[in-house]
């Protein structure tokens, strides 16, 4: 076998090698906030969620916006605190989809721990039954009329709280 023979025979062909890296992706909250500031941030998700979260709700029921908001941060709103321009704020995103009297805004303090809702996501959702058509929250008083209803939209229960 003469040499050009001998290294077309035995020639190496370059091998590839892949390595297989996994893509991590960071969950996004749907609604977050940066430190200290009122105005949300939506990620691709909020209108998936929001929907969602709206399918949820029965006509018995509300639907409360919790802010939330570290004692350390500073609060440039015009409400009493942080969470409650955060919440009021998340309630502006549900627009005209949902009947704004069935959501209800509270500005909740989680003290000083930085850690806690590092991704940002200072905001809690809770759907509550109404138990009354009457409730007083804060500085208002909210009363709920029956959706699409033949009932009076005045019974004994208004009457005497109006009384």
């Amino acid at each position: 076998m003469n040499a050009a023979a001998a290294e077309s025979c035995c020639e190496t062909v370059p091998t590839e090698v892949i390595i297989d890296t996994p893509v991590v992706k960071k969950e996004v909250a749907p609604v977050s906030f940066k430190r200290s500031q009122a105005r949300p941030l939506r990620s691709k998700s909020f209108p998936a969620f929001r929907d969602s979260l709206l399918g949820e709700i029965s006509d018995e029921q509300l639907l409360e916006i919790h802010g939330l908001y570290l004692t350390k941060e500073e609060n440039s709103s015009s409400h009493d605190n942080l969470g409650l321009a955060r919440a009021e704020s998340v309630k502006s995103l549900f627009g005209k989809v949902f009947d704004e009297r069935r959501l209800v805004t509270f500005g909740d303090s989680i003290g000083v721990d930085d850690e806690a809702l590092k991704d940002g996501s200072f905001v809690r959702f809770e759907i509550k039954r109404i138990e009354s058509r009457i409730q007083e929250i804060e500085s208002r008083t909210l009363i709920y009329f029956p959706n699409n209803s033949n009932k009076g939209l005045i019974d004994e229960e208004i009457e005497s709280y109006l009384e």
